[in-house]
């Protein structure tokens, strides 16, 4: 990443990148960025390709770079999903590899990709002639730090504890978190510091904060607490099955969450195990007090017979999740 950094500061830009991984805001960022630094605004017309899909071939590819850029040092070419770094793809892979010692000096070349195969030949190749760089979702840590840096940005102040709070509210989704940043910083106007009830008053909580708050109350075997959430995402027109659907998955992740640590994993290992963040396993592990091994699974279970007899049409949908929240929460 710091050779990233470097390039972006200094503007000397190697011939190929490759950018992969989960972290899909990060990843679309530093593409955005390489694009502002390698051409001029109101050139990009002329010196910007950008090809999507698997179907792009490697003919595609190299004719793109090889073409001069005009009024400006260089072309950049981007490529999504080309699904080239994996199996499969064998002849367009190969021109590529045979391509990437001459690619021209004139334009840069940059893959974005969801997974790689990193025995892949066009991955070693990258390694070799160019930069790879993997976007991992941010820890808990790096994230406060991100959202610290990026209310500064906009002169504006957030402490700790409060981000903390905000990431309880929000999620950790990075582009939802950017987008409810700026909704706050709007919101707070001329004031410099924001606080936790600016983030009650104006940012709007993740579908998936509500359900983990539906589980906990379950646990705590809050009937009303869990009534009154299902009713507020039922009247704000979320559906029953993607209630029941994100319900099950709390269940499974608590389950997964609660076995490791009970074969001894510490918080980061589980983390990174399941795909998940920090904070996330350590919310787990809270809520999985409130439920036995046999319980979750048990869930798991009622949770799939409420699916097929809602979907079959032998219960209506919002009364089959209402139903299943009652028998859980006492």
């Amino acid at each position: 990443m710091e050779k990233l950094k470097n390039d972006l500061k200094t503007g000397n830009f190697q011939k190929i990148y490759l950018f992969y991984g989960e972290e899909e805001y990060l990843k679309k960022h530093y593409m955005e960025q390489c694009q502002k630094k390698i051409i001029p605004k109101g050139q990009e017309m002329m010196n910007l390709s950008v090809l999507e899909g698997n179907q792009v071939s490697g003919i595609q590819i190299i004719e793109a770079a090889e073409t001069l850029p005009f009024l400006s040092e260089k072309r950049l070419v981007i490529i999504k999903n080309s699904e080239l770094f994996k199996s499969g793809r064998a002849d367009d892979l190969q021109m590529l590899v045979d391509f990437f010692p001459s690619c021209p000096e004139s334009s840069c070349l940059l893959f974005i990709e969801a997974e790689v195969d990193r025995r892949n030949r066009g991955f070693k190749s990258i390694q070799k002639h160019g930069y790879s760089i993997e976007f991992t979702h941010l820890n808990e840590k790096d994230l406060i730090t991100w959202v610290k840096n990026r209310c500064k940005k906009d002169q504006k102040e957030i402490d700790t504890s409060t981000t903390i709070y905000f990431l309880r509210t929000i999620g950790s989704d990075m582009e939802r978190l950017s987008g409810e940043i700026d909704k706050l910083i709007a919101y707070v106007n001329t004031q410099k510091q924001i606080e936790k009830k600016d983030i009650d008053e104006i940012c709007t909580p993740s579908l998936e904060v509500r359900i983990f708050e539906l589980v906990k109350a379950l646990g705590n075997k809050q009937a009303e607490r869990a009534l009154e959430i299902y009713s507020n995402l039922i009247f704000m027109k979320e559906s029953p099955h993607m209630i029941l659907a994100m319900m099950a998955r709390q269940f499974r992740l608590i389950l997964q969450v609660k076995y490791l640590h009970d074969q001894g994993y510490p918080s980061n290992q589980i983390a990174r195990r399941i795909g998940v963040r920090d904070f996330i396993v350590k919310e787990c592990l809270q809520q999985g007090q409130g439920f036995s091994m046999s319980a979750l699974k048990e869930a798991l279970q009622d949770a799939l017979n409420a699916d097929v007899n809602m979907k079959t049409g032998k219960v209506d949908p919002i009364l089959g999740v209402e139903m299943l929240l009652i028998q859980y929460a006492h």
